[in-house]
Formats: structure tokens, C-alpha cells, sequence
């Protein structure tokens, strides 16, 4: 009896340490100095280079949504936009996502992190990341709903 619980205590304090010993090694989790200043040089040239996405071949555009079909005798209610989310850069440069399609933008946040939104007919909106806006009835909604 007394060896089993012998057993079973050694068992459970070392157990996390051989578990431990065992576990293949991370390695680096970030990049250095050097490799930083790669990435950034390689992004300016990229940049500087086309009007391109960023993560996109040079000179390859973002597909287009495809149109949507009208019918002859009506015309179909606008559909709703929504801000999926937003990228910002140290330069200043940031990339938009609206109705998931990615979108270079220079909108600076208004109070309480809202977004200027460009809509398809015109005008703006302001919105937060989630929130869609309904031009039929000139509603916001938050995501999920």
C-alpha cells in the first residue's frame, strides 16, 4: 500500500516535468531586428511600386463583386454594407474591409471608433467594425442580426 501511494505521488510531481522535458521546442515567436527591417523595406517597395492589395501580386487587382441581376420593370433595393474590420499601419496606410472586400483608406476614426463607410450610391456612413448599415431604411445593426 505504502508503495503504491509512493508510486502514485512521484507520478503526479513528476509527471509535468517529464511531460515538459518531452515537448519539442517553440523557437523564436518574432522576428528580429534585421528581418523587421526587410519585411518594412520589402513592403515600401510594394507599395511604392502599385495601388495594389496588400498580401496581392503586383499590378493583380482585388476581384470585383460580381453584379447583380436586375429585373427589367424593377429596380432592387440596395443592398446592405457592412465594415468587417480594419487594418492600421505605422506609415498611415490602412486597409478596410467592406462587405468583404478589401479596401485602401486614409478615413481617419471619428468619436467612439467609428468609420467613414463609402456607399455604393454616394454619400458615406459611419460605422464600427461589425456594424451593417441598410440603405433601404437607413438603418445600423450590429453584427449577428
Amino acid at each position: 500500500m505504502r508503495r503504491a501511494l509512493l508510486a502514485l505521488g512521484l507520478g503526479l510531481c513528476c509527471g509535468p516535468l517529464l511531460a515538459q522535458a518531452m515537448a519539442p521546442a517553440v523557437g523564436r515567436l518574432f522576428t528580429t531586428q534585421e528581418e523587421r527591417l526587410q519585411l518594412d523595406a520589402q513592403r515600401g517597395n510594394a507599395s511604392a511600386g502599385t495601388s495594389g492589395m496588400p498580401g496581392m501580386p503586383a499590378g493583380q487587382a482585388p476581384p470585383a463583386p460580381p453584379p447583380a441581376p436586375v429585373a427589367a420593370s424593377e429596380t432592387p433595393p440596395p443592398e446592405p454594407v457592412q465594415l468587417n474590420g480594419e487594418i492600421r499601419r505605422n506609415g498611415g496606410k490602412s486597409v478596410v474591409w467592406v462587405n468583404n472586400v478589401p479596401l485602401e483608406s486614409s478615413a481617419a476614426r471619428a468619436k467612439g471608433g467609428a468609420l467613414s463607410v463609402p456607399l455604393p450610391t454616394g454619400g458615406s456612413v459611419k460605422l464600427k467594425p461589425g456594424q451593417s448599415f441598410n440603405p433601404a431604411d437607413g438603418s445600423v445593426h450590429e453584427a449577428g442580426r
